[in-house]
């Protein structure tokens, strides 16, 4: 998933099983925030290890290093960061509102001039597992015994 902007938490194969929709939905939904939250607090550091320069006439920035999470500016970005249900409630997708911070697509994916700047996928790797055991104890919970 490397230079992905926007990762998706959600279950496929569902139509053959029984169960409480509403609880498996809630845990797609947290999983998605735990995400979102994450990528949030990564990209609020505000200065980066990478080079320096000029932004905005005088003020100093420190540009993040190759690889790392974006360093924060005018924080445009971190409040850009979005979580979105799929219509069926069964899928979350968590990315940067592109109409908000256009350059994110730029920082995720790098250019011809610069190293991409994962921050997106690397908090949901952060976060998998704890996502797994959300879905599997809602999955659990959430099932309804058929009759024989």
């Amino acid at each position: 998933m490397s230079g992905s902007i926007e990762v998706n938490v959600g279950l496929a194969g569902f139509g053959r099983i029984d169960f409480d929709r509403r609880k498996v939905r809630r845990a797609i939904r947290i999983g998605a925030r735990l995400v979102q939250r994450e990528a949030r607090r990564m990209v609020n550091v505000r200065a980066g290890t990478g080079r320096s320069y000029r932004v905005w006439g005088d003020m100093l920035h420190r540009a993040s290093a190759a690889g790392s999470p974006p360093a924060k500016v005018s924080g445009a970005l971190q409040r850009s960061l979005d979580t979105r249900m799929a219509p069926s409630g069964f899928a979350a997708f968590v990315g940067p509102n592109l109409s908000k911070a256009f350059y994110a697509r730029f920082l995720a994916a790098g250019t011809g001039a610069m190293q991409p700047r994962p921050f997106v996928d690397t908090a949901l790797d952060r976060h998998r597992s704890a996502i797994r055991r959300l879905l599997e104890d809602a999955l659990s919970d959430a099932l309804i015994p058929r009759p024989l």
